[in-house]
């Protein structure tokens, strides 16, 4: 009789101890880079402009954007991606819908420009990360449109930590990262992701194996100071 209480309690303990562990699984649990990707990737679009070369001659320019706002139909795309301010702009999304969008937005300094399209069955980027505490050495990835192969995904590390930059003449963002993401013509505009799923920031620059992304909190007070 005692061995069978002993047994019985050994199997209650275990029983237990097993409930916390997968509990403390559970808690702990943060999605993968394939899962986030699955999650963004509808709110992902291509941009494409017509720009006039110095021949004069019209030439098809293209970049990444992303939806920000799916009710207002707000498109974050870098500012040197697109020309000035009511051009009109081809968004298309990565379930293959086109769009017509207008820039309503420009700011240079940090390379971000807002384009404005019709909020038909948009999806949105899960959330903008507004804090500037990321950690150099912290997993990141990108989704974009590198040679206008819509919808890539690649990953690296936060190299560097902020970046100012107070040379009013200087070409570069304000403020910014640097990561190790690669990236090739048409990444311009790209989401930034951390391994929480938050938007650290947009591609503005790629500089030899780098990338320079000016952080999202400056897209939040781009929106916020702009009636749409």
């Amino acid at each position: 009789m005692r061995k069978l209480f002993l047994i019985s309690l050994i199997a209650i303990i275990l029983s237990g101890y097993t409930i916390s562990l997968l509990s403390n699984v559970s808690e702990s649990y943060s999605p993968n880079i394939s899962e986030l990707y699955q999650r963004n990737i509808s709110a992902i679009a291509l941009c494409e402009v017509a720009k006039e070369n110095k021949f004069g001659i019209s030439e098809k320019y293209y970049g990444t954007g992303f939806v920000i706002d799916k009710h207002k139909g707000l498109v974050i795309t870098a500012s040197h991606v697109i020309t000035e301010l009511d051009e009109s702009v081809n968004v298309k999304l990565n379930n293959g819908l086109l769009i017509n969008g207008t820039v309503k937005v420009i700011d240079i300094k940090n390379d971000i420009a807002i384009i404005k399209v019709d909020p038909i069955d948009l999806v949105e980027v899960s959330t903008l990360r507004l804090e500037m505490n990321t950690v150099i050495g912290e997993k990141l990835f990108c989704i974009g449109n590198p040679g206008r192969h819509i919808g890539t995904v690649s990953s690296g590390i936060l190299s560097t930590s902020l970046i100012i930059n107070d040379d009013i003449l200087s070409p570069l963002p304000h403020k910014y990262y640097i990561s190790d993401i690669h990236a090739c013509g048409g990444s311009s505009g790209s989401p930034v992701f951390n391994l929480d799923g938050e938007v650290i920031g947009i591609v503005v620059r790629l500089w030899e194996s780098y990338i320079m992304i000016t952080p999202s909190i400056f897209i939040e007070k781009l929106i916020n100071e702009n009636e749409f």
